[in-house]
C-alpha cells in the first residue's frame, strides 16, 4: 500500500505557489498528518484512505483566514447570499439568478460575511497586529525532505513577516489562560516547531520565532498576540522528531497499529494524574 507516494528528491526543498486545496491534496506529511499519527498510526492510515469533506468549522476557518489575510480575494472566492423569500415565485427567481451569477464561488450568509469583516476590522484597528500583517508574505507552501528519515514533509504558514512566522487562530476565548489550554489541546507547540524547522530547511533562514494572533469569534472580537517561547517550541520539536521516526518505521514495515503498539500489548490503566490528589495514596 503506497501511503507515501513516490517523489523526486531533487525537487525539494522548494516553495510552491498553489491554492489551499492543491496544498491539502498534495503529497507530503503535514502537521495535521502528524496530529492524526500521534493518536495512532491506524488513525492516520484511515484518514489517508478515507478523506472527508471539510467540516463547517474548517470552512469557517478558511473564510476567516481569507478575510484577514487575503481580503482582496474574499468576494472572488465567496458569494454573499441575497435576502429573498425562496418560498415565493419571485424569491425563487431571485435566488436562481444569484446562484447563476455565483458559479465557482462558495455561498456564505450575510451574517457570516459581517462576522469575518468585523473580525478583520477589529484586528487591523490594533496597530501592532496591523504592523505584523501589513506586507506579509501569505499562504505559500513549503516542501522539504527530512534528513533523518527521508520522508517528504510540508507546511503552509499563514504569514511570514519581520522575521516571524505568523498564524491566525480564531477562538472562543483569546485570554492567556484559555489560549494556553487551546495551544496544548490543538498541539500548537508542535505546529510552531514544524513550521520553523521546515522554513529553515527550505530557505536556509533561521527566523526569530513564531507568533500566534488569537482573535475571538464573537463581539467585541478581542485579540491577543502570543510569541512562542523556546521551551514551547522545543517541546514540539522533540515530539515531532519522535513521531517522524515512528512514521518512517511504519512506512518501512507497512504496519499501522493502534493504541497497543505494533505488538498490540495490553495497556496498564491509570487514573489521570490529577485525580490521585483526592486519595491518600
Amino acid at each position: 500500500m503506497a501511503i507515501i507516494e513516490k517523489f523526486v528528491e531533487s525537487d525539494y526543498p522548494d516553495i510552491f505557489e498553489m491554492t489551499n486545496e492543491e496544498y491539502h491534496s498534495s503529497i507530503g506529511i503535514s502537521k495535521s498528518s502528524l496530529d492524526k499519527f500521534a493518536k495512532s498510526p491506524a488513525h492516520y492510515l484511515y484518514s489517508k484512505n478515507n478523506p472527508t469533506q471539510p467540516t463547517p468549522a474548517m470552512q469557517m476557518g478558511k473564510l476567516i483566514h481569507t478575510a484577514i489575510l487575503e481580503p482582496s480575494e474574499l468576494l472572488n472566492r465567496y458569494a454573499v447570499a441575497v435576502n429573498c423569500d425562496r418560498r415565493t415565485k419571485e424569491g425563487k427567481e431571485i435566488w436562481a439568478s444569484f446562484l447563476e451569477s455565483s458559479k465557482g464561488k462558495q455561498v456564505i450568509t450575510q451574517d457570516e460575511y459581517e462576522l469575518v469583516t468585523n473580525m478583520r476590522e477589529t484586528l487591523f484597528a490594533n496597530p501592532k497586529i496591523k504592523h505584523l500583517l501589513d506586507g506579509a508574505e501569505v499562504e505559500q507552501s513549503y516542501f522539504w525532505v527530512d534528513k533523518k528519515t527521508g520522508l517528504l514533509c510540508k507546511c503552509r504558514p499563514d504569514a511570514v513577516n519581520m522575521g516571524y512566522l505568523i498564524d491566525i487562530k480564531s477562538t472562543t476565548d483569546a485570554s492567556p489562560e484559555a489560549f494556553a489550554v487551546s495551544a496544548y489541546n490543538f498541539r500548537y507547540h508542535n505546529q510552531s516547531a514544524w513550521y520553523l524547522d521546515g522554513y529553515a530547511e527550505v530557505t536556509g533562514e533561521q527566523l526569530k520565532g513564531f507568533i500566534f494572533i488569537a482573535v475571538e469569534k464573537t463581539a467585541p472580537f478581542q485579540s491577543a498576540i502570543y510569541i512562542a517561547d523556546d521551551l514551547f517550541v522545543e517541546a514540539g520539536r522533540q515530539e515531532n522528531n519522535m513521531l517522524l521516526s515512528k512514521f518512517a518505521e511504519c512506512v518501512q514495515t507497512d504496519s499501522w497499529h493502534g493504541y497497543g503498539g505494533k505488538d498490540d500489548m495490553p495497556i496498564t490503566l491509570n487514573l489521570p494524574y490529577w485525580a490521585y490528589k483526592q486519595y491518600e495514596l
